[in-house]
């Protein structure tokens, strides 16, 4: 029987210390809630202290 062998995935992308992101909502009424899951999904993936 042939063996295979699976490369492990790539670790995720943690961002430095320090590090700066920029967000351009569209100006709809919608960019508000763009900005908040922005946001949210950003300190959720940084692991950022509530």
């Amino acid at each position: 029987m042939t063996s295979v062998t699976v490369p492990s995935p790539p670790a995720p992308y943690l961002p430095q210390r320090g590090e700066r992101y920029r967000l351009v909502a569209p100006d709809t009424p919608t960019a508000p809630r763009v900005a908040r899951d922005f946001v949210g999904t950003l300190l959720r993936t940084t692991e950022h202290p509530g």
